[in-house]
């Protein structure tokens, strides 16, 4: 998907293009157990406009219902990277065919991956109490150098409110509200306040409290004068980085359901559950570690095959400096093709292809790379 129809974005928050495109993937496993009650979503966001975006922020927009939308609460844990929701009510509804009546489960969205930014001890030494590390996940790999934001704030508005606001659609301000909730503000560029607090203290996130163990803020009895159950609206936001043309960050989340013997005790259950989740996806991937130290790759290229010549197979290697569909196909002295061995999209890299020519004649053969507006081919001599 891509934000290029202006007359849609300007209906929705009153913007113009910026040329982003998202590429999504929703998987999950077919398995009992907390991995079997979670939804994951992978987004590619891929920055094909001509401008740099500065203090850019990714943000997980959500109006959750558990069952009936009318009695909800909403919540987040810093530590964990996840906002909630959950009943606000010991039974949900009265007794319709979409809502779970007695002991309703709690639902989450966790910010299992978040954006790549340089790793930098001096800039972020410490978010959500505890030590970012030197390394980011990115494209199932850790990339040593990096490190990926964790979830840095939370917001959460409803009607009827003079300071948890929808924003407006349609309009310039709307737009302007949201880009303050991505970043942990109110709608007018204030900072939240934890009530709960003597005298109030300044929060990117609105609701951090445990309705399971009653510390902190959280709705009900976590927040003296605060609001009764209903429909909410939440945001968990990850940023600010900047994102220059041609630049790809990659964001996953995890939805996860979890149902215990009452309303709260679900919310207990649910972060079970969560940690379960987090370990699993961090074991799915392979740990595979990336030097930084080499050098920058500043443009396309299509290296020569080695062993050139060769008998019955050679790797040819290939250099992206954005993230790009590629094709490499082979042909024959005649030019028909012989084989295709990429057509798909590659991230930023170098990357490597072996070709096996043991069924074809010797002879000479040509690969050609061809990689947005780039295409580049070369000879290569199989000898049997």
């Amino acid at each position: 998907m891509n934000d290029m129809d202006s007359i849609r974005t300007v209906a929705l928050y009153g913007t113009k293009p910026m040329g982003i495109e998202v590429q999504q993937t929703i998987f999950g496993f077919n398995t009992n157990g907390d991995l079997g009650r979670t939804i994951f979503k992978k987004y590619r966001i891929i920055n094909k406009g001509n401008f740099t975006i500065r203090e850019m922020a990714l943000a997980m927009w959500s109006d959750p219902d558990i069952g009936s939308g009318d009695d909800d609460y909403v919540g987040c844990d810093t530590i964990r990277n996840i906002g909630f929701v959950y009943n606000g009510k010991a039974v949900d509804g009265v007794g319709a065919i979409n809502e779970y009546g007695s002991a309703p489960p709690a639902l989450c969205y966790d910010y299992l991956q978040g954006p790549v930014i340089p790793y930098d001890p001096l800039t972020y030494p410490i978010i959500n109490e505890k030590h970012l590390p030197d390394s980011a996940k990115y494209d199932g790999k850790w990339i040593h150098g990096k490190t990926n934001l964790p979830m840095t704030s939370f917001v959460f508005y409803f009607k009827a409110t003079n300071i948890y606001v929808d924003p407006e659609l349609g309009s310039v301000q709307g737009g302007i509200l949201m880009y303050n909730y991505m970043n942990g503000k109110t709608w007018d560029g204030d900072r939240f306040l934890d009530p709960t607090k003597t005298p109030a203290v300044p929060t990117n996130f609105c609701l951090n409290g445990d309705p399971v163990t009653g510390a902190g803020w959280y709705e009900g009895a976590g927040w003296p004068g605060g609001f009764a159950p209903g429909d909410r609206r939440m945001l968990i936001s990850s940023g600010t980085f900047d994102f220059a043309p041609g630049d790809t960050q990659e964001v996953v989340f995890g939805i996860i359901i979890a149902r215990g013997t009452s309303n709260i005790n679900s919310v207990q259950e649910l972060k079970s559950a969560d940690d379960a989740v987090q370990k699993a996806f961090d074991q799915t991937y392979k740990i595979t570690a990336v030097n930084q130290a080499s050098p920058v790759i500043r443009k396309f290229q299509l290296k020569q095959n080695y062993p050139n010549p060769f008998n019955p197979a050679t790797v040819i290697s290939f250099q992206l400096p954005a993230g790009s569909q590629v094709s490499l196909k082979v042909y024959d002295a005649l030019g028909t093709e012989v084989a295709t061995l990429v057509n798909e999209y590659r991230n930023p890299g170098t990357h490597e292809v072996k070709f096996d020519a043991a069924r074809l004649a010797s002879g000479v053969y040509y690969y050609r790379l061809q990689a947005g507006a780039f295409v580049q081919a070369n000879k290569m001599l199989l000898m049997k």
